[in-house]
């Protein structure tokens, strides 16, 4: 769908879209139609592709006709959740006959975030260690925490270790003439039985930030209709986040273990 961007563009497109879930559901109130929305983009689910492309698919181009909008062509289709989608650079998917649904990473978005790192490490061919572990550690870290209400723990993992080759060839470009033992000795640490982490000598200094170090904490679904500019809805959210903190803590030392699909990565 073609919509405004800008500062408040998820705002806006919020208000035009405001409207259409209830539409589908005046619309098709025996069939199982649901939509998840966020800001211009959104997914539509029904019972089959037939009656996706041949009844829901025209309510919503006449909703978004009447506000001047329309569907984009070029990421508007139509697919099977067993062969699964992209959907806010996480793929969704279900698997195989065992009727395990499970959201990852998607493979785009996880290269997008991979071409970023290494440009940042072409771009300080010479800086220092510092300032060069400064300059990753918010992108890390950021592309970690979007992520780590999903099954993502096994693609952290391989995520780190590209990261590490990328910064290893960093540091051996810088010393071309010695060995690996004076490199790793040079910009390798040991940090909490941690032998290879990235960091400047000293026990001050910032290491390397890893995605795999981001705890995992299962996201609990909001209520569709609490509003956070509403009085009457104060306790309930003031509640979850409250809870949200308590679970936080408490995956800090009891961490539950992510469950990953077979061969997925």
């Amino acid at each position: 769908m073609h919509c405004v961007r800008g500062v408040i563009s998820a705002t806006l497109c919020n208000m035009t879209l405001d409207g259409l879930e209830r539409e589908l559901k005046t619309r098709f109130p025996k069939s199982r139609v649901y939509m998840a929305r966020f800001a211009d983009d959104f997914v539509i689910t029904g019972t089959s592709k037939e009656f996706l492309e041949n009844e829901v698919r025209p309510v919503v181009e006449t909703f978004l006709k009447e506000r001047g909008l329309e569907l984009s062509k070029e990421k508007t289709f139509i697919t099977n959740i067993q062969e699964g989608f992209d959907f806010l650079d996480q793929h969704h998917r279900k698997y195989g006959n065992r009727k395990q649904y499970l959201t990852t990473p998607a493979r785009k978005n996880v290269r997008a975030f991979l071409s970023k790192v290494k440009d940042i490490v072409r771009s300080h061919k010479a800086t220092s260690q510092e300032d060069l572990i400064k300059k990753l550690n918010p992108v890390i870290r950021g592309w970690a925490l979007f992520h780590r209400h999903i099954v993502a723990k096994q693609v952290y993992k391989w995520v780190d270790m590209q990261v590490f080759r990328t910064v290893w060839h960093w540091a051996r470009r810088r010393h071309p003439d010695k060995g690996t033992n004076w490199t790793k000795r040079r910009y390798f640490h040991t940090m909490e039985k941690r032998d290879w982490t990235f960091r400047p000598p000293g026990s001050k200094s910032e290491p390397l930030v890893t995605a795999s170090s981001v705890p995992i904490v299962r996201h609990v679904k909001i209520k569709q209709h609490a509003r956070p500019f509403h009085p009457e809805w104060d306790p309930y959210l003031a509640a979850r986040k409250f809870t949200t903190k308590i679970r936080n803590a408490l995956k800090a030392f009891w961490p539950i273990p992510s469950v990953t699909p077979d061969g997925s990565w």
